[in-house]
Formats: C-alpha cells, structure tokens, sequence
C-alpha cells in the first residue's frame, strides 16, 4: 500500500513539473493547430516554478547554510 502511495505522489510531481514548464506550449500549439493559424491562448509565464523546481532551490540553499557552518 505504501509502495502506491509513493507511486502516486511521484506521478504528481513529475506531472506538475512537466506540466509547469511544457503545458503553455502544448495549449498554444493544439489551438494553433485546430485554428489553422498561430494562436495563443495561454500566456507563459517566465518565472513558474514547479514543485520539484522550489524543491532543488531549497536543497541548494541548505547546503549553502550547512557548508558555511
């Protein structure tokens, strides 16, 4: 039972994550496709992060904090 519960929160964060950095284009690129011509129906933001994204800075700024000790 555990196993699938460690299963599922790794789905999430990989969706999340891929979904974060590749889902504007995608959109963008369906509507384009089905429009016929270049659309853009959802803006992309620069700054996202996802959760794995926060995740790596925190990490870093740990061992940051700990190397200093």
């Amino acid at each position: 039972m555990v196993k699938y519960i460690v299963y599922l929160l790794l789905s999430f964060l990989i969706i999340d994550h891929v979904w974060t950095h590749f889902g504007p284009k995608i959109i963008n690129s369906i509507a384009s496709e089905l429009a016929g011509k270049e659309t853009k129906v959802v803006e992309e933001g620069q700054d996202k992060k996802s959760i794995l994204d926060n995740a790596w800075d925190k990490l870093i700024e740990l061992k940051e904090k700990l190397s200093r000790r």
